[in-house]
């Protein structure tokens, strides 16, 4: 897919559910957002979703949280259990710094042959 494989727009989505999707294979596209010439697997605009049970391959970002004023960054139902990120640039990338308002779920992440297996750039 040209772009991000899988991506909630405005962070208005309350309880979305990614469970067992795989993302695979993102390629740039540079006509597109400025984003999308680093896509991601699962493009987030903030701690939004549960993700149970995915795995994101070969994308420049696995997970990528942009954290995006309004919606988004008041969103704290972040739900992050049994994922994986497979020779990936980043597994797991967390930019700008955010601090939710609530804590989250975090369980067994798995980040094999990725650059960076987890960066979190945090406020607090």
């Amino acid at each position: 897919a040209k772009g991000h494989n899988f991506f909630t727009e405005a962070g208005d989505e309350d309880f979305a559910d990614f469970d067992h999707n795989l993302a695979i294979a993102s390629v740039p596209h540079p006509l597109l957002l400025g984003d999308d010439t680093k896509p991601a697997g699962f493009w987030l605009p903030g701690f939004t979703g549960i993700h149970h049970n995915n795995h994101a391959a070969a994308c420049s970002r696995g997970w990528k949280l942009n954290v995006q004023a309004g919606a988004g960054a008041a969103q704290s139902n972040f739900d992050f259990i049994n994922n994986t990120a497979h020779a990936c640039g980043f597994g797991w990338r967390l930019f700008p710094p955010h601090q939710p308002p609530t804590p989250n779920v975090f369980g067994k992440f798995t980040a094999f042959r990725c650059s960076t297996g987890m960066f979190y750039y945090s406020s607090g």
